[in-house]
């Protein structure tokens, strides 16, 4: 299940950290970790950079849930 994927890669991190402001993702074309990171209302800026802009793309096209809005969420910048 994906959506258990996102969250256990992206909560322990930022649980961690005792006040997360700005988050870098590298890669993560479909968005799920995105997702999980803007849940956090520390987050003011996430950053994301994928090679393929066509995957991330597709992604947001097929697979809208994964995203699930944070495409849509100013504090999302892609690159």
């Amino acid at each position: 299940d994906e959506k258990v994927y996102h969250e256990s890669l992206v909560h322990p991190a930022l649980l961690a950290h005792p006040d997360p402001k700005t988050v870098y993702i590298g890669g993560g074309g479909e968005l799920g970790t995105a997702r999980e990171i803007l849940r956090h209302k520390s987050v003011e800026k996430v950053v994301m950079v994928d090679i393929d802009k066509v995957v991330v793309d597709i992604c947001r096209e097929q697979l809208p849930e994964w995203n699930d809005g944070s495409t849509e969420d100013p504090r999302l910048e892609l690159h």
